[in-house]
């Protein structure tokens, strides 16, 4: 099976990436971002490109694609809302674009967030934009599309905690696991999901990602596999 990857340098992206490369399911990951993720992998082919607001250039790392893993990301409060408009509905917009005229039957997995407002009804505006992201995927017209709406999501590896509140993040899921999960277990989460026979249309909050851990775990008979 061939994935695709998005944001594959980022914190959970990061994670998604590696929990493809350790799942047997997957033959190929194409990892599709703007720098080299750094990992060396027999399965993996990386394509790096500076503009995700154009389909064109996408579409040949994506032919044969068996599904999409859309996580790229950033911090509201480090854009402006312009440029948050942009990372989380167009380029999704434009990397679904390019999915459908290169493999039309592939299932899409998308990383959204806790809260995101279809109905544009939040008073946040972040996740106002995020349920456009989501409006957008579900619109589409893949036969399978998911997304994963994570609430607090605590960094795996230390390149990735980027200060005071990573730590008292990872601090808070010490003393309250239920208020979040780790960026690794997230990813295997999404990815064992993304690969069983999910209903189209399917959406996993907070409260269903532990569940779906749990399941997970005790039907592997085992914590997630390292890569």
């Amino acid at each position: 099976m061939h994935a695709v990857l998005t944001g594959g340098t980022g914190m959970v992206g990061g994670s998604v990436l590696r929990a493809l490369l350790s799942d047997n399911r997957i033959t190929k990951v194409t990892s599709i971002s703007r720098r080299s993720t750094g990992l060396s992998h027999a399965k993996l082919t990386e394509i790096q490109t500076a503009d995700f607001g154009t389909s064109e250039g996408l579409e040949a790392a994506m032919q044969g694609a068996d599904i999409l893993f859309h996580c790229i990301a950033t911090y509201a409060h480090k854009v402006d809302a312009a440029t948050y408009e942009t990372i989380t509905v167009t380029y999704l917009e434009t990397t679904l674009a390019a999915l459908a005229k290169a493999s039309p039957n592939a299932r899409v997995c998308h990383f959204s967030a806790s809260g995101a407002a279809p109905n544009g009804k939040s008073w946040y505006k972040a996740l106002n934009t995020k349920g456009r992201a989501e409006n957008a995927l579900f619109a589409s017209g893949f036969p399978v599309k998911i997304a994963f709406r994570p609430g607090l999501i605590v960094p795996t590896r230390p390149e990735n905690h980027k200060g005071f509140g990573d730590t008292m993040g990872k601090l808070a899921f010490r003393l309250l696991p239920f208020i979040g999960t780790t960026a690794d277990d997230l990813a295997w989460v999404m990815v064992d999901t993304a690969l069983s026979d999910t209903p189209d249309g399917s959406v996993f909050g907070p409260a269903d990602i532990p569940k779906l851990l749990k399941a997970l775990r005790r039907s592997k008979g085992h914590d997630r596999p390292q890569p």
